[in-house]
């Protein structure tokens, strides 16, 4: 479908359930994308000029399995592709800055996802339920992991957090249970409370900051958890709420 440069509207639930719509062009025109423009839109590649991917765009579509964002979208809307459960690969160029929260929430079958180093910031959520992420590395211009940004990503084995990061929310990492070890950069001053939690397959942490503070049970149920390598001027010390089995390793 090629939409025509006289239209400034989509309204809500426009193709819903067009299931065949294998294609669609956005002109620059479009001003306003309603709810649910393309919900259960089985087999969608979107092109034009469209700036934006706004709340819900493609929430449930199920058999949604690879799409391209325009090189000109800024914004990936909250919830915009929620429960795409099919989604296995997924293009973002590099002009989009933020990843609202729960963009991609419980899209399963996501299992690699690259996110530009333009981005600036993303959002609780927006990778929440990933189940077959494997790795992710947080763009340059980050500061914050946000709270349940890769909670139960259980097949998550490797990520990297630039030096841009200052704090790890709340409950970001809980039940990344093939999480073995990560770094955490000298930038960061704060864990936030179950950050780690049921990590079970944790057994070693880099904590390259001297000075870092833990909220609660930032490690409660990694089970394996043995040991955290730290500076010798750490202020790191063998007490709550770091488990009692785990060795602090000055170096």
């Amino acid at each position: 479908i090629l939409i025509p440069p006289s239209v400034s509207t989509i309204e809500n639930y426009a193709f819903k359930g067009c299931n065949l719509l294998s294609s669609i062009s956005l002109p620059s025109s479009i001003k306003t994308i309603g709810e649910k423009v393309f919900y259960n839109c089985m087999m969608l590649n979107i092109t034009g000029d469209i700036n934006i991917i706004p709340e819900n765009m493609f929430m449930s579509c199920e058999y949604l399995t690879k799409i391209t964002i325009p090189s000109l979208v800024t914004n990936i809307g909250r919830c915009a592709f929620l429960n795409c459960c099919s989604l296995i690969h997924i293009t973002i160029p590099s002009s989009v800055k933020t990843i609202c929260g729960s963009a991609f929430n419980s899209c399963s079958s996501l299992t690699k996802i690259t996110i530009p180093s333009s981005v600036t910031k993303i959002e609780s959520l927006a990778f929440y339920r990933c189940s077959s992420l494997i790795e992710i590395a947080i763009p340059p211009l980050v500061t914050k992991i946000d709270s349940h940004l890769f909670n139960q990503c259980s097949s998550l084995k490797r990520v990297i957090i630039p030096p841009s990061v200052q704090s790890i929310g709340y409950a970001s990492f809980e039940k990344c249970r093939s999480l073995e070890e990560i770094t955490i950069p000298s930038s960061v001053k704060t864990i936030e409370s179950n950050a780690f939690s049921d990590c079970s397959s944790l057994t070693q942490m880099s904590i390259l900051s001297p000075v870092i503070s833990f909220g609660d049970s930032a490690f409660n149920g990694c089970s394996n958890f043995k040991q955290i390598f730290v500076p010798c001027s750490s202020n790191i010390k063998k007490s709550y709420p770091i488990p009692s089995n785990v060795h602090i390793i000055r170096k």
